[in-house]
């Protein structure tokens, strides 16, 4: 047993078996207490849904990631405390908009002040040697990622099945860095949310609320930005590529709302994998592309992060170009109704 804690998939077991037990637990205690999403105008789901799905992800973070540290060897030192204050208070501040539905203003303060918490302990976008530019980088870093991931929780098993990809790509780059803890992180990442699948995919049973999906957010951007620092160019940009569906879908709806004139942070249907069930796919299917072009998205990371700089950058700027094609095709679209 002791050996086995020296290689990293078994991160992804324990990750796995933590959610997949504890995940009943906290959809009967949302039920007990009436701890649920209602059916509105902007939601696309028919029925009273249990929320907190993310505790046991956190949990199963905890845990993991407890015994992947003290027993997986890192090429970067990465201080405990920093992530764990972090990653935990990231938590309670989804806890608490799940309760509460925190104002966008305290909401993104908090999830800055998490950021900085973590640049403290060394965690930093670091194109420059200067704070005053590494910083606000930094910063837009995590608020960008984590909002985005908090918007892409839109679908049935969206996110957590964009959670799983994106974390076993994160795991496949780690491992061309030869970095095991940062594997070993990817994997619990991946292993939580998978496990989370189960209850979420394709008639949720519970919704990660904003206690997941801004967690996922949160640990997607950290992941990313440990895995490509400190490297070349075309390493640097892959964990961006690799988050590039998430990136995408922030920017294709906030362009969407601002060109009619709505506040972005209002919510609606008006997202990717909408788009996709307006043409006609029925939802589950529309969740499964939106995964295909996740997966899209880390194929290209694991190609851009074996290139030189010349293909790599090249590469990146074919793949924006597309996605600008492809942004102004889905924008003609029309958007789905609640009686679709």
């Amino acid at each position: 047993m002791e050996r086995l804690l020296y290689h990293p998939g078994i991160y992804f077991v324990i990750a796995l078996v933590i959610t997949l037990a504890g995940t009943p637990l906290a959809r009967a205690f949302a039920l007990k207490f009436g701890i649920v999403a209602t059916p509105g105008e902007k939601r696309i789901h028919s029925t009273s849904t249990p929320i907190l799905g993310g505790v046991f992800v956190f949990i199963s973070f905890i845990v993991a990631g407890y015994f992947a540290y003290e027993n997986l060897f890192s090429l970067e030192p990465i201080s405990p405390f920093y992530l764990l204050a972090s990653l935990t208070l990231i938590f309670i501040i989804g806890m608490i908009d799940d309760f509460i539905k925190l104002p966008a203003a305290i909401k993104m303060t908090s999830i800055g002040i998490c950021a900085t918490i973590l640049y403290l302990g060394g965690y930093s976008v670091e194109f420059t040697s200067w704070h005053f530019i590494n910083y606000p980088l930094t910063l837009f870093w995590f608020l960008g990622i984590t909002n985005a991931a908090n918007l892409l929780d839109n679908m049935d098993g969206l996110a957590p099945g964009c959670a799983v990809i994106s974390g076993l790509f994160m795991a496949w780059l780690a491992s061309m860095r030869h970095d095991p803890l940062l594997i070993g992180f990817a994997l619990i990442l991946a292993g939580a949310y998978f496990g989370f699948l189960k209850y979420n995919f394709p008639k949720a049973k519970i919704f990660l609320g904003d206690t997941g999906s801004v967690l996922l957010g949160f640990s997607l951007a950290t992941l990313g930005l440990a895995i490509g620092r400190h490297t070349g160019v075309t390493m640097t940009l892959a964990p961006i590529v690799l988050l590039g569906l998430f990136i995408f879908d922030t920017f294709f709806v906030a362009f969407s709302r601002w060109a009619r004139k709505i506040y972005f942070w209002e919510g609606g249907l008006d997202h990717t994998s909408h788009r996709f069930v307006s043409l006609g796919f029925a939802k589950t299917v529309s969740v499964m592309l939106v995964w295909l072009l996740n997966v899209i998205f880390g194929l290209n990371a694991v190609i851009i992060w074996n290139s030189s700089p010349f293909y790599g950058i090249s590469l990146t700027i074919i793949i924006l170009v597309l996605g600008i094609f492809f942004w102004k095709r889905l924008d003609k679209i029309p958007q789905i109704t609640l009686d679709d």
